[in-house]
């Protein structure tokens, strides 16, 4: 093959100034001539052939090269890596950008691109026309749908002049063919925004309120008078809107006209191309690899005919013999006989033949449903902010991932969220669906909407993420749903990698996580189980307490509730304790853990004891005796189903899993376990109160004589400006080993000596009522011990604190005792320094 460019294309390898080394990131522009640095046999290219490029992929990882004929009609289109390029042409001169033409190819390209994946969804008796009233028009039966492309980046608007030149030509097509139904389609990779100054004043977009205004008069006649405003629209389209009534206007202007925007790049219509392709191999005993070449073929041929000056058409009859031109096999007289006679021999044996019949049955795909589930559930909350925020994502980006732990009603979210958007569905259920399976499934699943002639929405409900061998499936199918503003909706348990959206041009916006129910949503779940109004806030609180709201545990407990007439059957002191219902679906929930590895297993125990926690310091604790192998790895796996995210920085274990550990370890090892957590943290940088007060706990409950010493000292040691601050976040330590009176760890009195006045300072300054008796429990625990000096140091510690603070009344003689105290230890102290001194 030789190109437009050169005559010998044997030079390029033989001269030297030219043989040089695949050429590196970033140095390969658009438009620039490259020759490949190896044979690219599946093509038919040769080492040293020369293109053009035409597009820039992946970042300038990949490249899009044209190849051409001598008669400059192009060839073919394919992909490359960098390493597989060398540039022999670049641009001789620094010349305008603005002035060159590559934003016009791409546009060309895309069009192409557009025009090829219609044409292979014709039916046998449609035609697709190129370039006659629009880039590509389809004749189907009595409807006429004319299609515009656009390959735009600005964000386009109800007064955008494309919008506008729109509007325009759909009205002069239908003024010109009143004979005909016409419909008008701009297919647009701009996104829709606001109209500035808000003309309509309507909360959402003009273009998003034309697609969505079927049967609003109010919104109809909003849009009517904008365009009659604004004065851009044609003095015949003008004319219209004056005269005709609002559903007129619907039926006639706004219906016909599709706003398809924010489309998919070149890439994505190109898979969606071979995944056609393949499918219809398939049907036909064609390998997917054999099918998918006929890309190129197709390309050029719509090449070819938009180029012609007339017959300008398309039909599903010319893809078909194109596509068995380019499969055929010539079969020699031999084989055929060959063939012949196997079939008699499988005649001959009937059924049980290695072949079995030869009827041909399509496999049936059951998990592909068509229609909106029925939800199961006697009482269903309606969470009205969680499903408009899932709703007003659906309309503005088209795609929205519900994501959320186990159990937390993702499906039902998706449910309620299909049910308020008219159209029809499809919903695809992958819970307990092999991994491996997934692809085919996706893949059935882009064939089947591909074959669809109306719009379809899509549910993939409890999708893995995470699993990335069907991210490419995954993009297709989302192709296909969006390529006619359709919504697709997945739930997950996992948060999409940025990968996934980078690939499918979507930010981290479009995921909405499941919340747990907060208290009104528990009142409001109790009213619709039939709790009477004052006892639902009372209960609501209560149930919010003993399940921190995951719908699970609450809908278990209202169930109990229920039953008890909505009377507490105990006694009032047990309020406080989870109650058995609680207790019986955490024990349930324990048993989906078996699924997990042992280090999974165990990484999440150990995280049951914490209320919540940063990923540094649960690192540490993964690697505490018994350690767990690369616990960064195990811990982003749980994170999503069994790991919520509860802000940026912090996370908090699924209330499923809630102290799971001492529901599965021994006290013994638990106690051990809590030791070995506070010293995790402790070797954590920058930790806050939230971590202090972690630290503390788990130390009392290990016993752990240093991470108690490190907490006394990080709060004495606060500054003064942060004093009043502290004591209110640690308010509860005045209440402390106080009633009845305990040492924090017994027989040590040392870490006592140290905690008293710390929790002395804080009564005084939020729970003065208990100072004195703070006070009196110190006295009494500030005992002779050795060395002296070190306990006559307590005693005027205590001496020294119990005069300091006005808040603190103590008795006359009280007050006295400790003031000569404190002027016979000062004098004890300064005798002993005598006598060291000497």
């Amino acid at each position: 093959m030789k190109n437009k460019f050169s005559d010998n294309t044997s030079n390029i390898d033989s001269s030297p100034e030219r043989n040089q080394a695949p050429t590196e990131k970033g140095k390969i522009k658009l438009l620039d001539v490259v020759a490949l640095t190896q044979d690219v046999p599946e093509h038919n290219l040769k080492r040293g052939e020369v293109g053009t490029v035409v597009e820039i992929l992946a970042n300038g990882e990949a490249f899009e090269v044209e190849f051409s004929e001598d008669d400059g009609q192009m060839s073919k289109c394919l992909s490359f890596l960098a390493s597989q390029l060398k540039v022999i042409h670049q641009a001789p001169i620094k010349a305008d950008a603005k002035r060159q033409a590559t934003d016009s190819i791409e546009g060309y390209r895309y069009q192409i691109l557009h025009s090829v994946n219609a044409w292979l969804d014709l039916a046998d008796n449609d035609i697709l026309y190129l370039e006659i009233a629009e880039d590509f028009d389809i004749e189907s039966d009595e409807t006429f749908t004319t299609t515009q492309v656009k390959h735009t980046q600005d964000p386009i608007t109800l007064r955008s002049q494309q919008v506008i030149d729109a509007l325009n030509n759909y009205w002069k097509l239908r003024t010109n063919n009143p004979d005909r139904r016409v419909k008008f389609r701009l297919l647009t990779t701009s996104k829709i925004v606001k109209e500035q100054g808000n003309p309509l004043r309507m909360d959402k977009p003009g273009l998003e309120v034309w697609n969505r205004c079927s049967g609003d008069e109010a919104a109809i006649q909003k849009i009517s008078e904008f365009l009659k405003i604004d004065g851009k629209i044609s003095e015949e389209v003008n004319d219209f809107l004056k005269v005709s009534s609002p559903q007129e206007i619907y039926e006639q202007l706004i219906e016909p006209i599709t706003w398809d925007t924010d489309c998919k790049p070149s890439s994505f219509v190109e898979q969606s191309i071979r995944e056609k392709l393949a499918y219809h191999g398939d049907r036909h005993g064609i390998s997917p690899s054999k099918a998918k070449d006929i890309v190129e073929p197709l390309i050029t041929e719509t090449w070819k005919i938009a180029g012609q000056p007339e017959n300008r058409e398309l039909t599903r009859l010319r893809f078909l013999e194109i596509f068995e031109k380019k499969t055929k096999r010539l079969t020699s007289e031999q084989y055929l006989q060959h063939l012949e006679m196997l079939a008699a021999m499988k005649g001959a044996v009937g059924t049980g033949f290695a072949g079995g019949s030869s009827d041909i049955t399509i496999e049936s795909y059951p998990h592909i449903q068509t229609g909106i589930p029925r939800i199961y559930l006697d009482v269903v909350v309606p969470r009205t902010e969680l499903l408009t925020r899932i709703q007003n994502k659906l309309q503005s980006e088209g795609i929205v991932i519900i994501q959320g732990g186990v159990d937390k009603g993702k499906t039902t979210l998706a449910n309620l969220s299909a049910n308020a958007i008219e159209g029809k569905w499809f919903w695809l259920k992958l819970t307990s669906i092999d991994s491996s399976q997934v692809p085919v499934i996706l893949k059935k699943l882009a064939n089947t909407i591909s074959h669809e002639s109306a719009q379809v929405n899509v549910v993939i409900d409890d999708l893995n993420l995470q699993q990335q061998e069907y991210e490419e499936d995954l993009g297709v199918v989302a192709y296909r749903v969006l390529e006619h503003g359709a919504k697709l909706l997945i739930t997950s348990q996992y948060n999409p990698p940025n990968t996934l959206l980078r690939s499918l041009s979507l930010s981290s916006s479009v995921v909405v996580p499941v919340s747990n129910f907060t208290i009104p949503e528990i009142e409001q779940f109790a009213a619709g189980m039939g709790c009477p109004t004052e006892p639902a806030k009372t209960w609501s609180e209560w149930i919010r307490v003993h399940t921190n709201g995951h719908p699970r545990l609450v809908h278990a407990r209202l169930t109990q509730l229920r039953q008890e007439d909505w009377k507490y059957q105990g006694k009032i002191e047990n309020l406080l304790q989870t109650p058995q219902e609680v207790v019986k679906e955490r024990e349930e929930a324990r048993q989906l853990l078996m699924g997990l590895s042992e280090n999974q297993r165990k990484f999440l125990y150990r995280l049951s004891l914490l209320t919540e926690f940063r990923k540094d310091y649960s690192l540490n604790i993964g690697e505490i005796p018994e350690p767990i192998s690369d616990p960064g790895d195990v811990f982003s796996q749980l994170v999503g189903p069994w790991i919520d995210q509860a802000s940026e920085n912090y996370y908090t274990i699924s209330p499923l899993l809630k102290n799971a550990a001492k529901d599965v370890w021994s006290k013994s090892k638990i106690s051990a376990l809590q030791a070995e957590i506070a010293n995790a943290i402790l070797k954590t940088k920058n930790l806050t109160l939230t971590e202090a007060w972690t630290v503390f706990t788990h130390s009392i409950a290990g016993q752990n004589k240093e991470g108690i010493i490190a907490f006394i000292y990080s709060l004495m040691n606060a500054p003064q400006d942060d004093w009043k601050n502290v004591c209110q976040e640690f308010s509860l330590l005045a209440h402390i080993k106080i009633d009845p009176p305990e040492e924090l760890i017994p027989g040590d009195p040392i870490v006592n000596q140290m905690f008293r006045p710390l929790q002395y300072r804080i009564a005084v300054e939020v729970e003065p009522k208990n100072a004195p008796k703070i006070l009196e429990i110190w006295d009494k625990e500030t005992k002779s011990y050795e060395p002296h000096e070190s306990y006559l140091l307590s005693r005027l510690m205590l001496a020294t604190q119990a005069l300091m603070y006005y808040q603190v009344l103590l008795p006359a003689k009280q007050m006295v005792a400790y003031l000569k105290e404190i002027i016979d230890i000062t004098n004890n102290l300064e005798e002993s320094q005598k006598i060291n001194d000497n």
